[in-house]
């Protein structure tokens, strides 16, 4: 049976999860439409994420939601047990596409510019998917 998870583990396992993925406290901010300054209250378990939130951000680390509320696996202690280990949640490899788009994304200053950018982008997706 899984221990119930409190806000504070719940924002350590998304800052850990966040970090692993490369991305910062503004990109994540952007992508749930928040403030990077509530990135760092989620994190700090200040305040609680919201259910749906948690959903866009496993979505967009490509990571089952349960990975939020999961122990980390613990470090192998051996060169030889490094190369045996499968790892639980290994982001998924980018495309040469993707790299791009991500690095100029990155290299955009303005966050409201940013939000502009990646609003497009979730009505392109959106457009795509209705017949």
């Amino acid at each position: 049976m899984h221990a119930i998870r409190d806000s504070q583990f719940i924002g350590r396992r998304m800052r850990q999860l966040r970090e692993r993925a490369g991305l910062s406290q503004n990109e994540v901010g952007a992508l749930l439409e928040v403030s990077y300054q509530q990135i760092q209250k989620y994190e700090r378990g200040v305040n609680r994420i919201s259910v749906d939130k948690l959903q866009r951000l496993a979505v967009a680390l490509r990571l089952p939601l349960q990975a939020f509320f999961e122990e980390p696996a613990p470090p192998p202690a051996l060169p030889e047990q490094a190369a045996e280990e499968i790892l639980l949640y290994q982001p998924i490899s980018l495309s040469s596409r993707e790299r791009d788009l991500l690095q100029c994304f990155r290299a955009i200053q303005d966050e409201e510019l940013r939000l502009c950018l990646l609003t497009l982008m979730q009505l392109a997706a959106q457009m795509q998917r209705t017949p």
